[in-house]
């Protein structure tokens, strides 16, 4: 022990006294603290951060409520009933309806820009999911705001890729599955869910504002 111990002693002697033994060990040192650092910080951003997605999932409950009709399940919720449970059950949280289905009847719907079709993940949704899911609108008119009838909001990736990131297109019209909608804004890409195993990161929302619809029978 004393032989190691010796030695080692003599060791840090000799980096003291020659000076360019101790700029070449602090370079190193200094160099390879770094390399691992950045490994670390690579690693924590993939594997340990959540990915893109729903920032609230844990918060989210989710509840089906169906009715059998002669062997075939219908879900119970729609817009409407909604509208009512968020009202008299506020104080459990916000509630939220979120269905992913294109005009016609299909998961996707197909867009048109510019003669270019883009495939994309069409939901049908209350003007609460943005923040029961914690999604942000990147431009545009906000989701709550009424009297939005034959508007949509499109995905920030297919802004980016079909527009070019144009702020322009707020009020331009556009071409879901050969029907003409009104853009109304951008909103932040939504790629996880844990109901739905496909989601596109080109996306169209249509939005129902919940108070609108309490006057409604």
């Amino acid at each position: 022990m004393n032989f190691f111990k010796k030695h080692f002693i003599a060791g840090l002697l000799r980096i003291v006294k020659v000076p360019r033994l101790s700029a070449t060990l602090i370079v190193s040192l200094a160099l390879t603290l770094g390399a691992l650092i950045s490994v670390y910080t690579i690693t924590f951003t993939l594997i340990f951060k959540p990915l893109q997605g729903v920032p609230n999932e844990k918060l989210i409950k989710v509840i089906d409520y169906d009715v059998t009709f002669s062997g075939i399940k219908v879900s119970h919720w729609n817009m409407r009933r909604l509208a009512d449970i968020n009202q008299h059950f506020s104080h459990y949280g916000t509630w939220g309806l979120l269905n992913i289905t294109g005009a016609s009847g299909s998961a996707y719907s197909n867009v048109e820009v510019n003669n270019i079709s883009y495939r994309t993940s069409h939901f049908d949704a209350s003007d609460t999911i943005p923040e029961v899911l914690g999604i942000k609108l990147i431009l545009g008119k906000s989701v709550l705001e009424s009297g939005l009838k034959n508007h949509v909001w499109i995905s920030e990736s297919l802004w980016h890729q079909a527009y070019s990131s144009s702020r322009k297109i707020v009020g331009s019209s556009i071409t879901i599955d050969k029907q003409q909608k009104i853009i109304a804004g951008v909103l932040e890409d939504t790629t996880e869910l844990k109901s739905y195993n496909s989601v596109k990161k080109y996306q169209v929302w249509s939005i129902t504002n919940l108070q609108g619809t309490i006057a409604s029978t």
